[in-house]
């Protein structure tokens, strides 16, 4: 791990730690989340990053702004991952980031 990884990771550490939340790096190419492998996943009490992946840190940093939004209480955050939880997963989500980033699922 360079020392500017170290750093993000000590600060992410610390920062999630301070409201009761644990950060887990797994030596493995996947973590599971809700069922599913992921490279990283964020829940209301661990961050977990799977570090056989090359792009972990950039993971890692997408998964502290879930943390940052859940901590905020964004109406987004809320809209996707609050009680019904279902919003990230539906046809509407993939539609809009399809269509805002020019994310295709083939």
């Amino acid at each position: 791990m360079r020392q500017s990884e170290k750093a993000f990771v000590d600060f992410v550490r610390k920062t999630i730690g301070e409201y009761g939340l644990k950060l887990t790096l797994r030596k493995s190419s996947w973590v599971m989340g809700d069922g599913f492998r992921c490279y990283g996943w964020f829940q209301e009490d661990e961050i977990r990053i799977a570090t056989k992946n090359p792009r972990w840190i950039e993971v890692l940093a997408h998964e502290y702004s879930h943390f940052l939004q859940w901590r905020r209480g964004t109406p987004l955050y809320r809209k996707c991952f609050g009680p019904t939880n279902n919003y990230a997963r539906s046809e509407e989500h993939t539609s809009e980031l399809q269509s805002r980033f020019g994310i295709s699922y083939a």
